[in-house]
């Protein structure tokens, strides 16, 4: 096999790769984040009461 054939093929490969590793950490980030919103809704409504910022401001966070 020629070697610049080689290399463009694991090139494709490895670019595939890293961005599967980005959308691994944002599915991850994305699935903490809804875990801790229903958490935080939970033991808010159990106290009482949902707090008018609390939900933004996770919203915020998630988002950045």
């Amino acid at each position: 096999m020629n070697d610049d054939f080689l290399k463009s093929r694991l090139q494709r490969v490895a670019s595939r790769y890293r961005w599967v590793g980005v959308w691994r950490a944002l599915a991850t980030c994305w699935a903490l984040a809804a875990l801790i919103t229903v958490v935080l809704v939970w033991t808010q409504g159990a106290m009482g009461g949902l707090s008018a910022h609390a939900l933004p401001i996770l919203a915020a966070v998630a988002v950045a």
